[in-house]
């Protein structure tokens, strides 16, 4: 009778290793596939502490699924979904699920992922699920990869273009003043070499001082002069009223441009 109870035991044993030893084959085919496939985004945490098997713990970066990327290419939503699965996953057991970091996405679409994920992995109950339960998660995100409306995000562009139109404005203004203010420096400048010429040249023919007038200048002064022959205008009329000509100092005998 002892001899048959430890036969029965030792046969449960050996069934309970060979479980586990396929059990651990086969978790460690999926850690392998699924590093192939997310590369950066897949993340062993397992403790494997002095070469001491574990049961696959994994930690996996989930964005919006690539073939169907918004027309933009800007990713507003992600989350990290940690997968960690007891010793006999998946001959026997469904792994625990957890959503972490969840980024763009609300509390209620949360709790209907997880809700999904759950079912799924129940569904499939003795094949590896992992891989396929990524797949759903970047499908969900896709659907839901949108800017949030009215959001912080939203605020900053819009002041940012704000911004750039004021100082396009400001720049354009200040381009036309710099253009101003050198067109007005230049017929300054030409109004000043004209006086300059003016009062500095000498008439080519002798002053007749039988043709001297005394002017009264609007300052008070009374000068004697004699109007030039010549037409000289030199510069446009400043005023309709106003009539420019040029005369000879008789005393200094220096030209001079005068207005009345």
């Amino acid at each position: 009778m002892k001899q048959r109870q430890c036969k029965q035991q030792s046969g449960a044993v050996g069934d309970i290793g060979g479980i586990l030893d396929e059990a651990k084959r086969r978790q460690e085919d999926e850690r392998i596939v699924l590093e192939s496939v997310y590369g950066e985004d897949f993340l062993d945490a397992a403790q494997n502490a002095w070469k001491v098997w574990q049961p696959l713990d994994v930690i996996l970066h989930l964005k919006p699924i690539e073939s169907a990327s918004t027309a933009s290419g800007k990713i507003y939503v992600s989350l990290d979904l940690h997968v960690k699965c007891p010793k006999t996953y998946p001959l026997s057991e469904t792994p625990f699920l957890a959503l972490e970091n969840v980024k763009g996405i609300s509390l209620k679409d949360v709790d209907k992922l997880k809700q999904i994920l759950d079912n799924k992995a129940s569904s499939l109950k003795g094949s590896e699920v992992i891989l396929e339960l990524c797949q759903i998660v970047q499908e969900f995100l896709y659907e839901r990869n949108k800017p949030p409306e009215g959001s912080f995000f939203d605020g900053m562009l819009q002041q940012h273009a704000a911004v750039e139109h004021e100082r396009r404005k400001q720049r354009v203004r200040s381009e036309q003043r710099d253009r101003e203010d050198i067109v007005t420096f230049q017929k300054m400048h030409e109004e000043k070499l004209l006086w300059r010429k003016a009062e500095e040249s000498e008439p080519t023919t002798p002053v007749d001082d039988s043709s001297c007038k005394i002017f009264s200048c609007i300052d008070g002064i009374q000068k004697r002069l004699t109007k030039s022959t010549n037409d000289f205008r030199r510069r446009p009329n400043i005023n309709p009223f106003c009539h420019e000509w040029s005369a000879v100092d008789c005393v200094t005998v220096i030209q001079e441009i005068f207005q009345e």
